[in-house]
């Protein structure tokens, strides 16, 4: 909940927004990113607050110290993927996606094998978020670079234009787990 959270909606909003104007891109994303990257921490240290309030073990709260390290790399990796599909350049950014997924995999079952902790198990698989990260900042640079300003009236437009996609996911993401509680 706290991933859904931090990504406020705003990466259908991008797609939707800037594919009909792709000089929207860079200033859109750079700005989702300026905006996003306080949230994560501020949703990452209440994930953390909750955890011992509800007073769950060491280990487990460094399980979610490093599931906040993940939603990090995959909510600023899902802004930039946001920002390439409504220039609708996603064949790169597929195939990194599916690099990360058979690195990660690799790396998990190997470290199951060397049976290191159940924390580092879950660091190594949260890790090679990067690879995704890196691939679509690296693709998007360029664009990014000419929208790097931030604009404080922007982040108003962002939030509110990702608001009903926000709701939407939290709906989905209720309905399609209400089984577990």
């Amino acid at each position: 909940f706290f991933g859904i959270v931090a990504g406020l909606g705003t990466g259908q909003f991008i797609v939707r927004s800037a594919a009909r104007d792709t000089s929207l891109i860079g200033e859109y994303v750079f700005n989702a990113l300026a905006l996003k990257a306080p949230l994560v921490v501020i949703l990452s240290a209440a994930a953390l607050a909750l955890a011992w309030f509800l007073g769950y073990s060491r280990e487990t709260c460094s399980i979610i110290l490093v599931g906040c390290l993940g939603m990090g790399l995959s909510t600023m990796s899902g802004t930039l993927a946001a920002g390439l599909q409504a220039e609708q350049r996603m064949g790169k950014t597929a195939v990194w996606g599916a690099v990360e997924r058979y690195v990660t995999m690799s790396a998990v079952l190997a470290a199951f094998a060397a049976r290191l902790h159940i924390v580092l198990v879950a660091l190594v698989d949260v890790s090679f978020g990067v690879i995704s990260l890196t691939a679509n900042g690296a693709q998007l640079f360029r664009t990014l670079r000419a929208g790097a300003r931030i604009d404080f009236r922007l982040w108003r437009v962002l939030v509110l234009g990702g608001a009903p996609f926000l709701v939407w996911s939290v709906a989905l993401t209720i309905y399609g787990s209400i089984d577990v509680t």
